[in-house]
């Protein structure tokens, strides 16, 4: 549980006073207090896989927790994709030259560089670092291609699973994970952990209460986004959908199809983008619009990067998959986790129904 006094983000951090349960949802603090607050009694391990992880606030509060681990003679992990070498918060790296040139370089490279020396001191502290998907030529002038899109945090017998990256975006947007220690999906879970490429291999893992879907990264062909449209083809009452983004393509036209056969849909999403995803959302939104017009959106004005689906209040698909079929063409690797689990569907409700009322109808 955490300590109702004080409204600061961080405090999350220092008023943590118990460890939250099976299935717990966790916002961006809320992970990394329950995090710091596991990894200090681990006896193993302390692992955590991401597509960007960058140094911040929130980010210097979690390479500490590893630095820590070394020091206990824990197995201390961190599997980053090569996004974080192409990328830092400023935008992408490859662009410095381009910004020096107008007087607006340094900024970014000093960003740039601090990532850099982050990484080479856990290195030097015991940590595994590995950098997963080294690019091509164009991958490194366009670093959206061909990208672990994973995002899984190990420690013990406990994972989390969901859409945060280790950044300081991402701490500052509608966002969660699960928190999981039921057996099976562990396991499953420690076993997409991977430490480098993998064959690009779609899996499908069914467990006692879920299924586990991997996109191996094909371009144009995702067995999590077909699973969430069969969710939505299915559906007999409502259809729930937290996005960052004007979803697009067969997703779209599912739930346009589920509206117009009395389903009561929604997808609750941000009024707009920032950077270069802008660009892709206001591509949705000019390709999209007859579509979209017959399905209801719900605006919020915080950012979102949330990726959640809900149908009948009775099945969930969550994860890293934004369910849009650009990210599908972009043969990025994903995971996601399908449930019926009562605990877990009401724990998931009970976050839609809080971002929801805070979100303003358009």
């Amino acid at each position: 549980m955490i300590n109702p006094e004080g409204d600061h983000p961080f405090n999350a951090i220092e008023q943590r006073v118990e460890p939250a349960p099976n299935f717990a949802v966790l916002t961006p603090f809320e992970f990394l207090a329950d995090f710091r607050m596991e990894a200090r009694k681990a006896k193993h391990r302390v692992w955590g896989q991401a597509l960007d992880m960058q140094t911040g606030h929130p980010g210097g509060a979690f390479f500490h927790i590893f630095e820590e681990a070394t020091k206990r003679g824990l197995d201390a992990r961190l599997n980053i994709d090569w996004f974080s070498r192409l990328v830092s918060e400023p935008g992408i790296n490859s662009t410095i030259t381009i910004k020096s040139a107008i007087g607006k370089g340094k900024y970014h490279r000093f960003f740039k560089d601090h990532n850099q020396k982050t990484y080479r001191r856990l290195a030097r502290a015991g940590v595994k670092v590995s950098f997963l998907n080294p690019p091509d030529v164009l991958q490194r002038v366009f670093p959206f291609f061909g990208r672990n899109h994973i995002k899984i945090y190990i420690i013990d017998n406990i994972a989390y699973l969901g859409g945060i990256n280790i950044d300081d975006s991402s701490f500052k947007s509608v966002d969660f994970v699960v928190k999981i220690s039921d057996p099976e999906i562990v396991e499953t879970l420690t076993e997409q952990f991977v430490s480098e490429n993998q064959e690009k291999e779609d899996q499908q893992i069914d467990l006692e209460n879920g299924t586990v879907f991997v996109d191996g990264g094909k371009a144009g062909q995702s067995i999590i986004l077909d699973a969430a449209i069969y969710m939505i083809d299915i559906a007999k009452k409502g259809v729930r959908n937290i996005s960052s983004f004007t979803p697009d393509g067969p997703f779209l036209n599912a739930l346009r199809k589920a509206h117009e056969r009395g389903v009561n849909v929604e997808v609750l999403k941000p009024t707009g983008t920032r950077g270069v995803y802008a660009l892709l959302d206001f591509k949705n939104k000019l390709f999209m619009t007859v579509n979209r017009k017959r399905v209801p959106f719900t605006l919020t004005e915080e950012p979102v990067h949330a990726k959640l689906l809900i149908v009948d209040d009775e099945a969930v698909l969550f994860g890293s998959h934004n369910l849009m079929q650009s990210g599908v063409n972009a043969g990025t690797r994903e995971i996601a986790l399908f449930s019926t689990n009562p605990q877990l569907v009401q724990n998931l409700v009970s976050f839609y129904t809080k971002i929801r009322s805070q979100a303003v109808k358009r």
